[in-house]
């Protein structure tokens, strides 16, 4: 109880801290080689989510271990390992398996991903993307 609750006359002051919004924010990992599709994703997510982008599958893994992501984004096809590499390596991995995964492709590659892989088809608009998100993160 503080001092002074319950007496008349007795004022108290709440102290109101504002929380940064990336305490607040869902974390997303987009990873694309195409830099102009990472800068238009980010753009259409970042005034939601805080948005970290990766050029290769390598650099989403470190991210992913750096920064904690709630849900990777990832082109299938990338430079060096692929995106369901990516999706593999991160749901084999324990500090990392329970990161939604989405793989982003077009419509004539959908036939490469496993069952069960849930998948965003290129190209998308914001209200597909924040959809796809929306799914899973809220």
């Amino acid at each position: 109880m503080l001092p002074g609750a319950g007496r008349p006359g007795v004022w108290h002051v709440a102290c109101y801290m504002r929380i940064p919004r990336w305490m607040v924010m869902k974390r997303i990992l987009l990873v694309d080689d195409s830099k102009l599709i990472l800068k238009i994703a980010a753009a259409m997510l970042g005034s939601r989510y805080e948005v970290i982008t990766a050029g290769s599958a390598a650099e989403a893994l470190d991210s992913a271990l750096t920064h904690h992501p709630h849900m990777v984004l990832t082109d299938l096809n990338l430079e060096g390992p692929s995106g369901q590499q990516l999706r593999d390596t991160l749901l084999s991995d324990q500090r990392t398996r329970d990161i939604c995964t989405v793989i982003v492709t077009t419509e004539g590659e959908l036939k490469r991903l496993g069952p069960g892989v849930d998948h965003l088809v290129k190209p998308f608009d914001q209200s597909s993307l924040l959809g796809k998100v929306q799914q899973y993160l809220h």
